[in-house]
């Protein structure tokens, strides 16, 4: 028999499979055949779909005019992992795009895997994540920025098609280059950007912002790091480090 049910309660469980509560207002209602999926779809079903680091991206830079906040589904590979603080952790997450999402999570003072990576906790990591909310776009690093919240969970199986194409591609020997860049361009504080690195580059613009890092002790000279950024007209500034 097919029954219809309306109106259930939904609880995520530790290995995130999702428990079904029947409550007092739920309404059950059997059905004689199993419903279409024109029938499905007209009854406000939709099917969940990861939505790309590119719209993600653009989305990200709409939010920050309006300071709101928006939930997306997304699979990307997990490349690089910091502890912000003593409750706090970050991953960066790419694809293909070479568009970079920051993932913070905030979490209990002993966690020590906070974004469930398991054992692969080195190298790119394919996962997929529901409900990460989206916020104002990091003009500083270049990149769209998302929170876990309580609704966040993550979860391969209902993207399981297009985690195993980030699987093959991060693999892949182009794949290991390109998620090694992106690591390297965090590690160096260049803005993420889909455009190949260059060692040298000419820009005019005009300094937005010069700020003073740290000084650097080469033999028997001290040197001082500035990071400078630089509003050259392509639409995204350019972040860059002068001694």
């Amino acid at each position: 028999s097919v029954l219809r049910m309306k109106k259930l309660a939904a609880k995520r469980g530790r290995f995130d499979e999702i428990t079904l509560t029947a409550g007092p207002e739920t309404h059950v209602e059997p059905l004689h055949h199993a419903p279409t999926y024109q029938h499905i779809l007209m009854s406000g079903y939709k099917k969940r779909v990861p939505t790309s680091l590119v719209s993600i991206n653009i989305e990200s830079k709409r939010i920050g005019a309006n300071r709101e906040t928006r939930d997306f589904d997304v699979a990307a590979c997990i490349v690089k992992v910091l502890r912000v603080s003593r409750n706090k952790s970050l991953a960066y997450l790419t694809d293909e795009s070479g568009l970079v999402l920051k993932l913070f999570r905030d979490h209990k003072d002993h966690a020590v895997d906070p974004f469930s990576l398991g054992a692969a906790q080195t190298g790119p990591v394919v996962t997929a994540f529901l409900d990460v909310q989206i916020s104002s776009f990091d003009t500083s690093e270049q990149c769209a920025v998302g929170d876990w919240t309580l609704l966040t969970c993550k979860t391969n199986r209902m993207m399981q098609i297009r985690c195993e194409e980030l699987q093959t591609w991060c693999k892949s020997p182009q794949g290991i280059k390109f998620c090694c860049d992106v690591v390297n361009r965090i590690d160096s504080m260049i803005p993420l950007c889909i455009e190949p690195f260059i060692e040298k580059k000419v820009c005019v613009g005009y300094f937005l912002h010069l700020h003073e890092m740290q000084n650097r002790i080469t033999g028997s000279e001290v040197s001082t790091l500035y990071m400078v950024l630089i509003d050259c007209g392509c639409g995204a500034l350019l972040k860059a480090i002068i001694t």
